[in-house]
């Protein structure tokens, strides 16, 4: 499992700084564009924004995944590690039940913009492309959670090196 994930996590790696590769590009195109050849073409910052928006939530899943996310740790950091342990256990429960509830509703909304046919503005690129990232985004942050819970399971309580004498130290 450990395995796959960490492929997972090369893919992730290569998808983000790709598509901050494109963002950058194509902010600085249309900057140049707009300042010194005076035409603004507005599918490079279409481009740009759906490229941020995907660029957000895959950096959501890696900050939940790796624990960098900004938190306030004042009060778990005095509890036992028993207890944090099941404090940790309780919020990533949280964020799957909340990315599963995300990833099933945006699944009509895909519906829906497949079925009206709506195109975006720049691009003409066809609306449930750039809904899908939403979709995509809480079903990645949503296996990766899982995986991270399992993996966690494994490695504290499934564990054979795991005594209950490290969870009062």
């Amino acid at each position: 499992m450990e395995r796959i994930v960490n492929i997972l996590k090369k893919i992730e790696n290569i998808t983000v700084f790709l598509l901050f590769l494109i963002m950058v590009v194509m902010v600085f195109i249309q900057v140049i564009n707009r300042n010194f050849i005076k035409i603004s073409i507005g599918w490079l910052e279409e481009l740009a924004r759906y490229s941020m928006i995907f660029l957000i939530l895959l950096g959501t899943e890696m900050g939940l995944r790796d624990g960098t996310q900004i938190s306030v740790e004042a009060l778990t950091q005095r509890l036992n590690l028993k207890i944090r342990r099941i404090l940790k256990f309780i919020t990533r429960i949280m964020v799957i039940y909340f990315s599963v509830m995300v990833f099933l509703n945006s699944l009509p909304l895909i519906k829906m913009q497949i079925k009206t046919g709506q195109l975006s503005p720049g691009l003409r690129a066809p609306m449930y492309l750039p809904y899908l990232t939403i979709t995509i985004g809480f079903l990645i942050i949503t296996l990766a959670q899982i995986s991270t819970l399992i993996i966690d399971l494994k490695n504290t309580y499934f564990s054979k090196n795991y005594t209950y004498e490290e969870e009062n130290k």
